[in-house]
């Protein structure tokens, strides 16, 4: 499942309880988005906020922390997104320790927020849980907090509670982009309780409430491929990748079976044209199935022909296909 990341929903919402930038709610993410094309620094704090979000928007992370650093002491919010934007480079510790401070400081919905998405990304499922429980409790319709609610439900295999409350985000869902991250979880969802046509229904109504967001193309590619449309798996992936340019969605990704992460990034590498990579992926996948302990069972027989096909591809695509062979 994905994580809903609050850059188009619980920031604009929520970020008003600590002191931030008043401008900020009801900001468009689009317009915030083309203000970050200007690499300026203002001198306005408001100004330099707002220019901020934008940044993150746009996937300019370094720039994005800079600002929000520079605003910091007016609005002690802005110390969460420039801890998003360090996790985003790279930094995941320091990025989680900056959130911890923030919120320890400020104790607000949108700190909160940010401890939570890094604290999950860092394994620590029931930090990130009180997290957005402390959200819901300030902001109790916020679609973001909900959704991620779902997904760490959904890593415990209690997939009855993950679609408990993604059912209940994408009901007080706002922005388009949140509708279509929920959308899409419920299609994974659907897929683990076996109704692959509701699955795909479902994959397509999140690429039609975003085109721009990513999270639809990602969970229709997969579904594809599982349901032998592997050419047209692939397009899918490469539109996804495309619309995810700067990765924040592969990063916020997350699959309850190690077999799923395998397949995921077994259709990555291959959108990509690296059928070596594909390979061993896939290899991956047809050792939990030979040692019996592959749990999501589409993907039983899959990995021997797809790892046949990519052997079988021209070598030009498929560097050290001998050893790939042999690893079989």
């Amino acid at each position: 499942m994905k994580l809903a990341l609050g850059l188009s929903s619980l920031a604009l919402v929520a970020a008003a309880a600590c002191g931030t930038s008043a401008a900020a709610p009801g900001s468009d993410a689009a317009a915030l988005a083309s203000k970050a094309d200007d690499l300026s620094v203002p001198t306005d704090p408001d100004a330099a906020f707002r220019l901020g979000r934008g940044e993150l928007l746009a996937g300019r992370y370094l720039h994005a922390q800079l600002l929000f650093d520079q605003t910091a002491t007016k609005f002690p919010a802005a110390r969460a997104f420039s801890a998003f934007a360090l996790a985003e480079q790279g930094e995941l510790g320091r990025g989680l320790t900056l959130a911890r401070q923030a919120h320890g400081d400020c104790k607000c919905a949108v700190t909160a927020f940010y401890r939570g998405v890094l604290a999950q990304r860092a394994g620590l499922l029931d930090e990130a849980r009180a997290s957005f429980e402390q959200v819901l409790a300030a902001v109790p319709t916020d679609a973001a907090s909900l959704n991620n609610l779902g997904s760490l439900a959904y890593l415990r295999e209690d997939f009855a509670a993950a679609r408990g409350y993604t059912e209940r985000g994408l009901a007080v869902a706002q922005s388009a982009d949140d509708r279509a991250i929920l959308t899409s979880n419920l299609a994974e969802l659907d897929w683990l309780a076996n109704d692959a046509d509701l699955a795909e229904k479902r994959a397509n109504l999140a690429t039609a409430a975003a085109p721009d967001e990513p999270a639809g193309y990602l969970e229709l590619a997969l579904l594809y491929d599982l349901t032998g449309r592997h050419d047209d798996a692939v397009f899918l992936m490469r539109e996804a990748l495309s619309l995810d340019s700067h990765g924040a969605t592969r990063r916020a990704t997350e699959f309850v079976y190690p077999e799923m992460t395998a397949h995921y990034r077994a259709l990555i590498c291959e959108a990509q044209g690296d059928g070596t990579c594909a390979a061993m992926s896939w290899l991956e996948v047809a050792g939990r199935e030979k040692a019996g302990t592959l749990k999501f069972t589409p993907l039983a027989g899959l990995a021997s022909d797809r790892i046949d096909s990519i052997i079988h591809a021209p070598a030009a695509q498929v560097p050290e296909l001998a050893e790939t062979a042999a690893l079989r």
